[in-house]
């Protein structure tokens, strides 16, 4: 028996360890994979948000061209000093509150080509000055853009330089002024935070010690999380395979002990990685490893004790343990039956106690645990997300796979009721958000509301089934929630919208987005709903541009008719109006509307100074308001170019007119007649016609007539030709048409007036 225990044992520590290893390569290899998905979705979600992130500030430094205070600053000639000019103290509070708007701009400069003046929020200075300021590694970049033409850059990456002469890498982003125009004056520069990239990423793939680089289309490391690596050559490495991925795809490999999962932006041609160690797959799964090294380990020792003990003692030793841990023991070494029986109910009742307690306490807790989980998520708190998901997410707190984020302020109003009492009106719009799920119809995409309560606003993370009917349910119920609220608060409220994201780790990003809605909505509406994916209220409602307006009012300047372009100018302002445009989309409209009218005066003269006495475009961007650009058009920009059309008209005329003239001096000899004169000048005879009686007061026969008859009376007087010889020098046909004529025109025969002469 002793031997066959031990052969028993001894053979079943075999398959045990065979197992044990093909389950650890499994895991790992699991692992891996697991890794490699979380990499590119980690990869997904922060090329997501550094390209969003850079369309934002590329339509920042856009909209900052366009303001008054830039533009008059950057005219100012190099004779005045630009520090003693009072907009400048306006431009600076303009960039102070642009960097405010988003939390990835370090500092925006403000630089005058002419003057070699740098200006920020909080410094106006030369660029000379050393003392003052010493980050010039960008003015490099601005020269060549001048010379090559280019609007606008990146320079990524860039050395910030600070008075301390300490430097950071930084990216920037460089747009030369002004945007219509051949000769630039002017640059802004924004500069982004040096962690802006490295920030974008939440949490690495298993809680890893990973690292997050970013490389640009020059092949140029431009970002690293965390730090700076002390290995070169590994980071080399990395440098290397990146390289090597194609536009638009992915990639994993495995690079000196790490697994290397990389992304390319098609757009920006920037490439992403995520680097996790190779040992992490091995952490992940080094508990099953254990176990079964445990396991191995015990049935040695078991197989041991078989060989050195007998069968009976083995029975003994395990009769001796069980009765050693047997409940119904009794003091004097009787065991009782009912009093192990009764112990053993007691302790079931004390346990069942304790999971009521446990239950309650859960009960009472989980609220606060659910508030405090979804600030962690909002906000990106990877610490906190990690620590309490679990025990919060066994609530299904979130039952789909689809996340976004409606961010609700309050309309300021001055008979609103709720005026003073600003964090009631948040949790009664919080209310109303989780209500919202009550109200849905069967047929409807269903969803789940949980809401967060900040200072300022009510945080409402959707929760939806992804599928084509879903793409639009997150703004569909803000526009709900927009009008119950205004129902039974009888108050106004506006909603930023996040974009959609696939994981509530990432509902940060539609956070940061929802925010950034509002901080963009420029129009400063009321009462709507704000897409992030449009930033603004206009710029998702005004799709359509007044072209039918524009054309008419081209038709009417084209015909000089300035009561039609009055009138269609009114029409382009009507429509704009009825589309609620901002200043901003406005602006934007007008100047397309400018650009149209110059380009009908340039088909006449190239050189609009000289038809307008100065640059137009100038004149419009100095202007801050709708009804100061409507005024400009109308009484200054139209009824110049109805001037300047009227001036071409006379200019045309005159020169058909005289060319017509020139032809009936050169063959009135010959039989000339209207239909030919009007074929060689390619217009019809009845506009040649109407021309001629216009300028000239007489038909072409008239005028025609009066040549021949002028010529007629010269050869009359100054020669001895027959009447015959006249005629025929003068075009006639006969003496008879001549004399005629003649008589009918000056009351007299040609004989008759040759007398009269000679006398």
């Amino acid at each position: 028996m002793k031997k066959w225990i031990t052969h028993t044992l001894l053979l079943s520590i075999v398959p045990v360890i065979l197992f044990g290893t093909l389950m650890y390569m499994m895991g790992a290899r699991i692992v891996q994979e697991e890794i490699h998905r979380s990499s590119m979705e980690s990869l997904s979600q922060v090329r997501h948000q550094v390209e969003a992130n850079m369309v934002n500030i590329e339509q920042m430094t856009s909209q900052l061209a366009l303001q008054s205070n830039i533009i008059d600053v950057m005219n100012v000639p190099n004779g005045i000093k630009l520090g003693t000019v009072p907009k400048v103290n306006e431009v600076r509070d303009l960039l102070l509150r642009m960097k405010n708007v988003t939390d990835t701009i370090h500092s925006i400069y403000f630089y005058h080509m002419g003057q070699q003046v740098v200006i920020s929020h909080d410094l106006v200075t030369y660029t000379h000055e050393a003392r003052v300021f010493r980050d010039l590694s960008w003015l490099g970049h601005v020269e060549s853009m001048v010379e090559s033409s280019q609007s606008q850059m990146w320079v990524t990456p860039r050395q910030m330089v600070f008075l301390n002469d300490h430097s950071v890498q930084t990216l920037s982003h460089i747009r030369v002024l002004p945007m219509l125009s051949n000769h630039p004056k002017a640059a802004i520069v924004v500069n982004l935070l040096p962690d802006f990239l490295s920030r974008t990423m939440a949490r690495f793939p298993l809680d890893s010690n990973g690292q997050l680089l970013v490389m640009n289309a020059e092949g140029q490391l431009i970002a690293q999380m965390p730090g700076g690596s002390s290995d070169r050559g590994r980071d080399e490495s990395f440098l290397r395979e990146m390289a090597l991925v194609a536009p638009d795809s992915s990639a994993s490999r495995q690079v000196d002990r790490h697994f290397l999962s990389m992304v390319q932006s098609p757009d920006s041609g920037w490439t992403y990685a995520i680097a996790v160690p190779s040992s992490v797959p091995r952490q992940q799964v080094e508990r099953f490893g254990q176990t079964i090294i445990l396991i191995t380990v015990v049935l040695c020792l078991l197989s041991v004790y078989a060989g050195y003990f007998t069968h009976s003692n083995f029975q003994r030793s395990i009769r001796t343990i069980l009765d050693r841990i047997s409940p119904g023991k009794a003091a004097g070494g009787a065991t009782t039956g009912g009093d192990a029986i009764t112990e053993i109910g007691d302790q079931v009742n004390r346990l069942l106690e304790e999971v009521k307690e446990g239950q309650h306490r859960q009960t009472i807790h989980l609220p606060l645990l659910r508030t405090h989980y979804l600030h962690a998520l909002i906000h990106g708190n990877a610490l906190d997300i990690s620590r309490l998901a679990h025990e919060v997410e066994n609530s299904e707190i979130f039952p789909y796979d689809r996340y976004g984020v409606l961010l609700a302020q309050m309309d300021d109003s001055t008979t609103s009721s709720f005026r003073q009492e600003r964090e009631l009106f948040l949790f009664a719009v919080s209310n109303i958000g989780t209500e919202l799920s009550k109200l849905q119809q069967p047929e409807e995409v269903p969803f789940r509301i949980e809401t967060v309560i900040t200072d300022r606003h009510t945080v409402l993370i959707v929760n939806y089934p992804s599928g084509e009917e879903a793409e639009g349910l997150p703004a569909q119920l803000a526009d709900r929630l927009r009008s119950v609220v205004k129902q039974i608060l009888k108050q106004t409220i506006t909603i930023g919208v996040g974009t959609g994201v696939a994981t509530a780790h990432a509902l940060v990003y539609s956070y940061r987005e929802a925010i950034q809605a509002l901080h963009m909505n420029l129009a400063n509406a009321y009462d709507e709903v704000l897409p992030y994916a449009n930033m603004t209220l206009v710029a998702e409602r005004l799709v359509q541009y007044p072209a039918a307006e524009e054309q008419d009012l081209l038709h009417a300047l084209r015909t000089r008719d300035a009561e039609a372009a009055a009138g269609s100018l009114r029409e382009f302002r009507s429509k704009l109006e009825m589309d609620l445009a901002s200043l901003h989309m406005a602006k934007t409209f007008y100047l397309q509307l400018l650009v149209a009218v110059i380009r009908l005066v340039q088909e006449y003269e190239e050189d609009i100074v000289a038809v307008f006495g100065e640059n137009p475009y100038e004149s419009f961007f100095r202007m801050e308001s709708i009804p100061q650009i409507d005024q400009w058009f109308r009484t200054r920009l139209l009824s110049t170019i109805v001037g300047y059309m009227d001036s071409v008209k006379r200019r045309t005329t005159d020169a058909m007119i005289r060319q017509t003239v020139e032809l009936i001096h050169q063959r009135y000899v010959s039989d000339l007649s209207l239909q030919t004169v009007a074929e060689e000048m390619g217009i019809s005879v009845s506009y040649l016609s109407k021309l001629f009686k216009e300028q000239l007061g007489e038909t072409f026969i008239d005028y025609v007539t009066r040549i021949r008859l002028e010529h007629a009376q010269q050869l009359l007087v100054e020669t001895d030709l027959t009447m015959q010889q006249i005629a025929d020098a003068i075009g006639y046909t006969s003496v008879q048409q001549m004399f005629r004529v003649f008589k009918k025109r000056l009351g007299m025969t040609p004989g008759e007036y040759r007398e009269k002469s000679a006398g």
